[in-house]
């Protein structure tokens, strides 16, 4: 039976996942790419390896980098761009310069040089294949040295002939800028003429016809009439928008007027909330004094609550139930009198309200009277100014369409004007810049370099072995980011939606065992007592609410801290008070009995094989109300045992005598021992290790667990830096 429990706990389950995984996405944890913060985790976990690789693989790449770039003379000239040009062209600067690097590599400049007597008997341009396209990539152009400045660099693996060959490239290129430089203003200038013809003679037919409408209507002074007419219009507009905005606000204050009139005379319309009655009543006299009583019953209960509950202090539980008895009281003495007195409270309200909409009634009837007094005044206006604008129209009629095509004519003769002189402009420029000039001037000629230059050598080698460097520590990253491990607190509750109960600090070995509280306890162990006090605390929540008093400690694989967590919440719940049994469930790998200092056995084990009677078994600690049950020596009846009912007996035994009891249980993925006893329990708390644990693993258990209906009660996450509590300086000054 244990066997196929096992079989099914183990197997079943990934199954499952993968179609669970094909019908719905899973966490974003399990599915997130790399991030710069993730990758920053996994690179500093093994950042010996990675520091290694990365200085292995630069020095390699770096020195292949070397080896298989040649060094070569790299002859250099320069050239000037003519500000006169820039400033006075269409293109940009940057464009300008772009073209005039594109047309020194194009393909005309190229063969041109090629084809001079003393280039092409060069020893470097015999020994090429193709001549044309060895040049067009060994000639490079930058401008690095200023907006105005072209440099051209040409690398060869001959000192004299790199110089030859950009010399004669240069001044191919000077000639075929000039030539082209030329036609353009050829050109540019015939378009410009032509178009000044044709915009000259539009304009004398455009002023002859302006002429011929003036006469034919007869305007005197067009400007003065149009400008009285266009501010009647706007003085005109802006009433008759005025006066819709009054008719809105009539509107307005009628339907809210009406609607206050119509409530008056029914005021059982009027709705009251409770938050109102609620704060009527708290005004009454009677329930003031009510509160009161309860406030004080309240204060007794907190008090004796905090009290230790022992077989010795009965008399304290039984003022805790005459108090409480006395509260139950109360409360039912304030819910009867505010149901006696719900009818009276609501007529008061509502009279309040009816006051107050008489005075809203009054205030509106106001402003009614107000905004019609308004719209008389504006419509008086609107008749004076209509009758102005219709007596405007009779003088010279400045709207008539005629008119308008007057306006129409002069506006297109006034633009016409303005691109003739625009034409003529640009016409009387050109025809000053014939014989077109050189627009770019070689500063230097090229002279034979007196050695090869390294730098490219230098560049490429630096390049490979950075990159060689980076990527060592790229890939050490994402090596370990495929595992997906916890670094942070986020990554399970937000990677993986876990209820995170805490965060417990990072405490060296002697620190993490559970010690009784007392003086000359090290400021790790009270730093970690501090942070299990926070988790204890939303236990005690979750157990108020649901009733949860038995709950198993459990983790996705072993070494996660789960039994360190386990030992230190029991002795947590212990020192509040509560009388606590902390079960060591984890038969095949036992350790609970290390943390409170007990032998291991006689144990659970024995209990479940029948060999020893369970009070025997269970053992005082040294933390007061704290007991523990050890695991005891396993063998495979135990663990059948485990598997059939015999735990549920035990658990039914202890749970009259514990306010809590803490279970400390197998890793859920390794065996199925933590599904069995998770079965038994109100809630889980599952432990997980930072820099340790993985994320689809303990997503993996929480599924097992979710899949028998196992209830999850959240996570807490081991091994925090102290510096995330910020108690650490705390702590010390209030020791001081």
């Amino acid at each position: 039976m244990t066997a196929s429990l096992q079989t099914a706990a183990s197997n079943a389950p990934p199954e499952m996942g993968t179609a669970e995984r094909s019908e719905a996405a899973g966490p974003p944890a399990l599915s997130a790419p790399p991030s710069l913060e993730s990758l920053w985790h996994a690179v500093r976990r093994h950042w010996v390896l990675a520091l290694g690789l990365g200085v292995l693989g630069g020095v390699l790449g770096g020195g292949l980098g070397w080896c298989l770039t040649p060094a070569r003379y790299t002859a250099v000239t320069l050239l000037e761009l003519s500000p006169r040009d820039l400033h006075n062209g269409a293109e940009g600067l940057g464009t300008y310069q772009r073209t005039q690097a594109a047309l020194v590599k194009s393909y005309a400049v190229v063969q041109g040089t090629l084809e001079r007597p003393n280039v092409a008997e060069l020893a470097e341009v015999r020994s090429q294949s193709d001549p044309i396209e060895w040049l067009s990539k060994a000639v490079v152009t930058d401008s690095l040295l200023g907006p105005e400045i072209i440099r051209v660099s040409l690398q060869s693996d001959r000192s004299e002939d790199s110089a030859v060959l950009i010399n004669e490239l240069v001044r191919v290129y000077l000639q075929l800028a000039a030539r082209k430089e030329e036609e353009r203003i050829l050109e540019r200038m015939r378009q410009l003429k032509a178009n000044y013809r044709e915009c000259a003679e539009k304009l004398r037919e455009r002023r002859q016809t302006l002429l011929a409408r003036e006469d034919e209507i007869g305007i005197d002074d067009p400007e003065t009439l149009r400008l009285r007419q266009t501010t009647t219009l706007q003085q005109l507009a802006a009433m008759q928008g005025k006066r819709v905005e009054l008719q809105l606000k009539n509107k307005e204050t009628q339907i809210e007027l009406d609607g206050l009139r119509e409530l008056t005379k029914n005021p059982q319309r009027i709705a009251i909330s409770d938050f109102a009655i609620g704060e009527e009543l708290k005004l009454d006299v009677v329930m003031k004094k009510h509160f009161d009583q309860l406030t004080g019953i309240e204060g007794k209960i907190q008090a004796y609550r905090h009290v230790a509950v022992t077989e010795a202090n009965k008399s304290n539980r039984e003022e805790v139930q005459r108090l409480e008895g006395q509260r139950r009281s109360v409360q039912k003495g304030m819910a009867d009198y505010q149901a006696s007195m719900l009818s009276g409270v609501v007529s008061r309200l509502r009279s309040k309200y009816i006051a107050e909409a008489k005075d809203n009634i009054i205030k509106l009837e106001r402003t009614l009277q107000f905004v019609k007094d308004q719209q008389r005044t504006v419509d008086i206006e609107i008749r004076r100014l209509e009758g102005l604008v219709s007596s405007l129209r009779g003088v010279g009629r400045p709207l008539d369409k005629s008119t308008a095509g007057v306006d129409s004519l002069r506006d297109e003769i006034m633009q016409m004007e303005m691109v003739l002189k625009k034409v003529g402009e640009e016409l009387g420029n050109l025809q000053a810049e014939l014989p077109a000039m050189p627009h770019v001037t070689q500063l230097e000629t090229a002279k034979p370099p007196p050695a090869r230059k390294r730098d490219r050598q230098l560049k490429v080698a630096g390049a490979v072995g950075f990159g060689m460097f980076g990527l060592a520590f790229l890939g050490v990253g994402l090596l370990e980011f495929r595992h997906r491990r916890v670094y942070t607190s986020e990554d399970v509750s937000r990677g993986l939606g876990l209820n995170l109960l805490g965060t417990l600090p990072d405490s060296p070995e002697h620190a993490r065992q559970v010690v009784p509280p007392g003086l000359g306890q090290p400021q790790e162990h009270t730093m970690l007592a501090e942070a299990v006090d926070g988790v204890r605390t939303q236990l005690l929540h979750a157990a108020r609410r649901e009733a949860r008093r038995v709950v198993m400690v459990t983790s996705a694989i072993a070494g996660e801290g789960k039994t360190s967590l386990a030992s230190h919440l029991a002795a947590s719940l212990a020192r509040s008070a509560y009388k606590t049994l902390l079960i060591d469930g984890d038969m095949r790998n036992p350790a609970a009995h290390r943390q409170l200092g007990v032998p291991v056995q006689p144990g659970l084990a024995e209990v479940l094989r029948g060999e020893l009677p369970l009070p025997q078994a269970l053992r005082d600690t040294a933390v007061a109300g704290l007991s523990i049950l050890t695991a005891g020596r396993s063998d495979r009846q135990a663990i059948q045992t485990l598997a059939r009912d015999g735990f549920q007996k035990i658990l039914e035994r202890v749970k009259g005598e514990y306010d809590f009891i803490i279970l400390d249980a197998c890793p859920v993925l390794p065996v199925a021992d933590a599904l069995l006893l998770g079965q038994h329990a109100d809630a889980v708390v599952m432990a997980v290790l930072r820099n340790v644990s993985r994320l689809p693993a303990v997503y993996e258990a929480q599924r097992r667990l979710a899949s028998l209906n196992i209830p999850m009660l959240g996570a807490v996450v081991l091994g925090e830096s102290t510096d995330t509590y910020g108690v650490s300086r705390y702590l010390t000054e209030m020791k001081d």
